[in-house]
């Protein structure tokens, strides 16, 4: 068996692609360095990424299969899920052969995996627009942390760069220890070795508070659903969401008992 390890970028399994092909080596393994345990019975070859090479397999993939393959690619990438880079070359290879006519293929493992490793990206991306929540610093940035299970943060810093396109701010997704930094103009994500020390502005903590009372008292608690609530605001994404940092009576912060 043949196993390809490389950085864990998109280039850089755009590259085991290229590798694949040009090297003439067909992998039956692909992880990320650092994630992955070695076996007897199979032979290990680091793959260096190279930005040219990936460009023109990025091209390849949207020529030879569809833009709609192009877009899962870079979603599927962003998944938590070792065996995802795995999954994601066989679809590459087969899409290569069976055109855009790949994605309908989903008797196969490996598509029907990717398929739903992009839509969990999408999803978890798509509720965190919901629950993040920025906090006014006393330098005038706006600062917000996240801890996804998946790689949200590139799909969010491309939302919020539309809708805060006047206002500079930092996600900080501290699971990770990246963040996304936009200064009015362009974003970038940086590694962040360290939690960083946030000052809130004066008024940012007096909304807080305000914002925190208005909840406490809009809620009738005869009425509390706490099952609807965990699916409304699931129990992982509260310890960022301003109105559960407090306690409040108004809403169930613990984890339900199994």
């Amino acid at each position: 068996m043949l196993t390809a390890i490389f950085d864990g970028s998109l280039d850089g399994f755009l590259s085991v692609v290229y590798s694949c092909y040009y090297d003439k080596r067909p992998y039956d393994y692909v992880y990320e360095d650092g994630v992955y345990q070695q076996q007897l019975d199979s032979d290990y070859f680091y793959v260096p990424t190279e930005p040219a090479r990936s460009v023109r397999v990025m091209e390849a993939i949207g020529k030879r299969v569809s833009q709609d393959a192009q877009t899962n690619v870079c979603y599927c990438c962003l998944a938590n899920d070792k065996e995802r880079f795995t999954s994601l070359l066989r679809y590459v290879r087969l899409g290569f052969k069976a055109g855009a006519a790949a994605d309908n293929y989903l008797q196969d493992p490996h598509v029907l995996k990717v398929h739903k490793l992009v839509q969990y990206v999408l999803r978890e991306a798509h509720l965190l627009t919901g629950f993040c929540r920025f906090k006014e610093t006393k330098s005038g940035v706006y600062y917000a942390s996240i801890s996804p299970v998946n790689n949200a943060l590139p799909i969010l810093a491309e939302h919020f760069r539309e809708r805060l396109m006047n206002q500079p701010w930092v996600i900080h997704d501290t699971a990770r220890g990246i963040a996304a930094v936009y200064d009015c103009n362009d974003y970038r994500i940086d590694p962040v070795k360290n939690s960083p020390h946030v000052d809130c502005s004066d008024d940012e903590a007096r909304f807080q508070e305000l914002w925190r009372a208005f909840f406490d008292s809009v809620a009738i608690k005869e009425r509390l659903n706490k099952d609807l609530q965990r699916n409304l605001i699931p129990l992982r994404f509260r310890k960022h969401v301003t109105e559960f940092q407090n306690n409040s009576p108004a809403f169930i912060t613990q984890a339900p008992r199994l």
